[in-house]
């Protein structure tokens, strides 16, 4: 995997404009497939530009990537950020889906409890007309 990341990365670095290399410089298909699959990740990851016809420019991230890290961590880095996002954002529709659930069987009990809230209402002016009879007659 990525076996020439750093490669393309070090010559976009050092030319104004990077060609494509042909089919043909590769002595196996495979090898022209992981060169391809590896273009298109540094373009992908914005650390090439295309400018169509297999024509590239390295662009500023590209630089402080090639200065620093190097492609592969990079590629890594970005690898792990999108997993992570994509674990957050399982974990926030995971919590929706509760929240939901929890809003359903509320709006379901709401009613018995409006109605519970009521009797103990009536139950308590009744107590409270008791107390004041029996204050008043004794």
């Amino acid at each position: 995997m990525a076996k020439y990341l750093n490669e393309i990365l070090e010559k976009a670095y050092n030319e104004i404009y990077l060609s494509e290399e042909s089919f043909h410089n590769f002595s196996k298909l495979k090898e022209y497939l992981e060169y391809k699959e590896d273009v298109d990740s540094l373009l992908e990851s914005n650390l090439l530009n295309n400018f169509g016809d297999s024509i590239c420019k390295i662009t500023n991230l590209g630089r402080k990537v090639y200065n620093g890290i190097g492609a592969e961590k990079h590629l890594e880095q970005n690898l792990k950020q999108k997993e992570m996002q994509a674990l957050k954002e399982n974990l926030e529709f995971e919590k929706t889906k509760i929240n939901l659930e929890l809003a359903k069987k509320m709006l379901e009990e709401f009613p018995k409890t409006k109605w519970f809230a009521r009797i103990g209402f009536i139950i308590g002016i009744v107590l409270l007309l008791k107390e004041l009879y029996i204050m008043i007659w004794k």
